[in-house]
Formats: C-alpha cells, structure tokens, sequence
C-alpha cells in the first residue's frame, strides 16, 4: 500500500480493536467481514462509489449501512463504515483493508480460545505441507476448478487436524486475493502475529529443537528486537550444525557452513 492507505489501513485497525473491546463477537464479525470483502470484488462500480474522494465520507457511509443494514451486526456496519470513510491510494487498498480486519477478527477469536499460538503454527505448518508437496499446493490453487472442490479438498486434509480458526482463513486464502497461497499464508501468519505485537522468525536447524531450546531462542529475539518474538522451526538436512534465524529483514546465521565460510575468508586475507 502506498502512504496515504497504510495510515488508512492503521486508523481503520484501531477503530476495528475499539468495537473487539467493546464486546464483539471476533468469529461473526470476522465472518461478515469475508463476506463484505467478496461482494466488493464483485462489484466494481460499488468499489468505485465507496471510494470516491469527491463523494461526502458521510454519504459512502450512509449508502455502506443501507447495504448492510439487516444483514450483518451493527459492529460489522462500524467497521465498514470507519473504511469506506477513509481516503484509499486505491480503489482495492479498500478491499485489502476490510479483509486485513476479518484475519485480524479472527485472530482475535483464536486469542479468546486461548489458541492464537497454535493458529500461527498451524499457517506455517500448512505452509510447509504446500512446499513439499506440489501438486497438492497446484491443486489448491487452481481457479479453473471450482472453489467449492478446492475447499472440499482442503477441508479432507485439515479434518481434525486444526483450529476452527485455522480452517476459516485457510478457507479464505482459497479465494485467490493473494499473490500465491504461500504468500497468503505468510501474510495470514504475520497479522496474527501482529494481535499480539509479535514479530515472526524463522530458524533453520538440523535436527529438531525442543520446546526449552525453541523458547529460549524466541527469548533471546526478543529481548534483541524488543518485541515478542513467535518462532518457526525448520529441520533441513542442509544445515549441518547451529542455526540460521530469519527476522523482519535480518539474517543471523550461526551455522558451521557460516563459520566455516568466514574462517576461510580470514585465512585469505
């Protein structure tokens, strides 16, 4: 998003945290936030008019309520109506906006449940699945078949094996708005993360880390960074000792293939 929408995007968050305080349901808004983000990518003169700089911000949002009004709760209407009453660089930052409040809605209920941390785990696992498995990943994200097969599909392989939550935005993610599911994924993962002002990393080991050790790294990220730090653990065979952590737009590697790499650039000089 350019500048003018992230500062939309920051206001419209902070009026969507004010209704979830206020006592609204997270799983029924989030759910009616997905539904108002479909309808408007099917419509795109009603885009067009709820975005419209040269039409009264009361006036989109009086036409927003009588399109919800009786449909949705009152709390889902705020919602909408604190967006379409922003100013957007462009007509979809409105769409992307409406929807980063329904993962955000749904964060928030998998924090009520007390299982925000298994929500996040469960996108990186899924994540994980796709890259390994091609075809499936393919399958998935095939938009010449029918969403109602691919979720069919989806709904086979996660049977049991996730949150509700998790299955809603995996559900969304089907949809197709995102570049690829695994940047979907990615983006799901970091706004969860974002509910409780975390930052995700990723480490790269070669073996499996227990829970003691996995913490204690996310402890140390976190007292560098200053945030809480949620961290994704990936055993690849190409590592051959120590770990490799990615975070925000830093690499911290302290493999042996990275210590070896700089002993042998001191030997050269």
């Amino acid at each position: 998003m350019q500048a003018g929408s992230t500062r939309a995007l920051a206001a419209l968050v902070e009026s969507l945290d004010g209704v979830l305080d206020g006592g609204a349901d997270p799983s029924t808004l989030g759910g009616e936030l997905f539904a108002v983000v479909a309808t408007l990518d099917h419509e795109p003169t009603l885009r067009r008019v709820l975005t419209e700089p040269s039409v009264d911000p009361a006036q989109r949002a009086g036409l927003a309520a009588s399109l919800l009004e009786g449909k949705v709760a009152a709390e889902t209407i705020q919602v909408v109506q604190a967006a379409v009453t922003a100013r957007w660089s462009r007509t979809r930052d409105l769409v992307d906006a409406i929807e980063h409040c329904a993962i955000i809605a749904v964060a928030a209920r998998a924090q009520r449940e007390g299982q925000l941390d298994r929500l996040e785990d469960e996108l990186f696992r899924f994540g994980r699945v796709l890259a390994a498995e091609p075809e499936l990943r393919d399958a998935l994200s095939d938009r010449s078949a029918p969403l109602e097969a691919r979720t069919a599909l989806l709904d086979r392989l996660v049977e049991g094996k996730a949150a509700p939550s998790t299955i809603e935005l995996l559900h969304q993610l089907l949809v197709g708005r995102q570049r690829s599911l695994a940047a979907g994924l990615l983006s799901y993962q970091e706004i969860a993360a974002g509910r409780r002002s975390r930052l995700i990393a990723t480490a790269w080991v070669a073996a499996p880390m227990d829970e003691p050790h996995r913490a204690r790294i996310a402890e140390l990220l976190a007292a560098q960074y200053s945030q809480d730090v949620h961290l994704n653990v990936i055993v690849d065979e190409r590592v051959l000792g120590g770990v490799r952590v990615a975070i925000a737009d830093d690499v911290i590697d302290s493999t042996v293939d990275a210590k070896m790499a700089q002993a042998a650039r001191r030997l050269a000089r």
